[in-house]
């Protein structure tokens, strides 16, 4: 975040800052495998509740925003659910390998969902996780377009060809793009960015 605050130019010495809570032993409610509408808005209402069961009057200081992160056993080769970052209520909850080995992608994870509760949206097709061209890639100009060296962060992965993206394997191969920039106010308008 301060590397990309700075290439905006918005004057933040520290635009984050990041608290770890103490360790939760129960688990957040479990959306449906195919939620409909009622689903969904049920899931909220619960996890609402649920965080602030687990958090209030738990931390030295009140956080603006409660990332949760499930770690899982990379070797159980498991496939894992969605992550998920949430405006109202400004809450995510991350599903993440336990391994040094992904700690990279772990924090990229968690930037994203971060970014979902200040307001980003996704920037990335979900059928095929591609990210959309031109607001989804880390370099929408380059010439020539593909492949990308980076990824715009809530696009989610670098492109490599218009069919195929890798996941980042670090901070360091993600932008935050112009619209992602003006959906978290670091810009108030695109043109005055371009």
């Amino acid at each position: 975040m301060q590397r990309e605050v700075q290439r905006y130019g918005v004057p933040l010495e520290q635009p984050v800052r990041v608290e770890l809570g103490p360790e939760l032993d129960e688990q957040p409610p479990r959306m449906a495998a195919t939620p409909n509408m009622l689903d969904v808005m049920w899931w909220s209402l619960k996890m609402r509740w649920w965080v602030g069961d687990v958090t209030d009057g738990k931390e030295p200081i009140e956080p603006d925003v409660r990332i949760f992160v499930r770690y899982h056993n990379p070797d159980d080769f498991l496939l894992l659910e969605d992550s998920v970052g949430v405006r109202k209520g400004m809450y995510g909850i991350v599903n993440a390998y336990a391994s040094r080995q992904y700690r990279g992608s772990n924090n990229v994870i968690l930037a994203h969902e971060f970014l979902h509760t200040i307001g980003a949206s996704d920037k990335y097709d979900p059928a095929s996780r591609q990210p959309l061209d031109p607001i989804g890639l880390g370099e929408p100009g380059r010439v020539p377009r593909d492949p990308q060296r980076y990824a715009e962060i809530m696009g989610g992965r670098i492109a490599v060809s218009r069919t195929a993206a890798t996941v980042p394997e670090s901070l360091q191969q993600v932008l935050i793009g112009p619209e992602t920039a003006l959906e978290i106010k670091l810009i108030d308008s695109l043109e005055a960015w371009r």
